[in-house]
């Protein structure tokens, strides 16, 4: 009977211990057969509607990596406005850096729900074009949002690994910017994406 009390109450200890946690977990995606590689370029991309937001997303993007021993490039200084109306001049632009790897950044606003649907992709020369959702989180009514990566190589039109990130702009919007790219480049190295 002391065994039976026992192992029950060591199950109500672990229900209580897995149902306080008040934090959401985000979780990446890892497309099923991918092969971690070297990579000898990675360029950066972020899909953000404000250029200053971009050129800070990115930098900080690829100084994260740079500290991890990856070689990575904006790709505001690397490729013209002009490639997201062109797949052929953006994939030869490609060949000329010697990319090997491309990381996009999105931010999502506050919503974070992915609906399943079926949809063409034509790799990440989708990323470039298109729209993007406006980078708000300077209003005081919004602190917090949501921030998509996608690692992409030239084995598949579509991302190999994909996570969500919480951008808090409690400390100002380059905290903001330098926590969700210190976590994403670490969520990177632990999916062993990098």
């Amino acid at each position: 009977m002391k065994k039976i009390l026992s192992v029950l109450s060591f199950i109500a200890i672990l229900f209580f211990v897995a149902c306080s946690g008040s934090k959401q977990a985000y979780k990446s995606v890892i497309t099923p057969g991918y092969v971690k590689k070297n990579y000898q370029k990675i360029i950066v991309f972020a899909k953000l509607d404000d250029l200053g937001y971009r050129k800070k997303m990115e930098e900080a993007m690829v100084k994260e990596l740079g500290k991890s021993g990856i070689n990575a490039i904006p790709a505001y200084s690397n490729l013209e406005v002009s490639f997201g109306y062109d797949s052929v001049a953006f994939m030869k632009r490609m060949v000329e850096l010697k990319v090997d790897g491309f990381m996009a950044i999105t931010y999502l606003g506050q919503k974070t729900t992915v609906q399943d649907r079926y949809r063409y992709t034509g790799g990440y020369y989708n990323m470039i074009g298109g729209g993007a959702v406006p980078f708000d989180l300077e209003t005081s009514s919004l602190k917090t949002g949501y921030v998509q990566s996608y690692f992409y190589n030239g084995d598949a039109r579509t991302p190999w690994w994909s996570s969500i990130v919480p951008a808090s702009v409690t400390n100002g919007i380059d905290a903001a910017i330098e926590a969700v790219s210190r976590e994403t480049v670490y969520r990177l190295k632990v999916d062993k994406i990098l």
